[in-house]
């Protein structure tokens, strides 16, 4: 089982969660992740708490600042160009 809590800026918090193995939870807008391993929450819960839409092109704009497109076939990095949604009706990332 892998743990992951939110982010925290005290660096003795910092190293006893990392020496703990203790993952991160970034949200959406947030600053970049301080251990490994990570992951981005898209923060739907907290839009539909707050009686809002989810901000899908905020997520995106976030999703792109965190996560390093990776390299395609030839090498070059890829851009995130939007959001689609798939057959099941999920929103996924579309490339470029």
């Amino acid at each position: 089982m892998k743990v992951y809590v939110g982010q925290s800026r005290a660096s003795k918090a910092i190293a006893a969660l990392a020496e703990a193995g203790f993952g991160e939870c970034v949200q959406r807008g947030e600053g970049l992740p301080r251990r490994l391993p990570w992951f981005m929450d898209n923060g739907a819960f907290r839009d539909w708490k707050a009686g809002r839409s989810f901000d899908g092109d905020a997520f995106v704009a976030s999703f792109e600042r965190l996560a390093p497109a990776p390299a395609s076939r030839s090498g070059r990095k890829q851009r995130i160009r939007g959001r689609r949604m798939d057959e099941d009706g999920r929103s996924v990332l579309v490339r470029i």
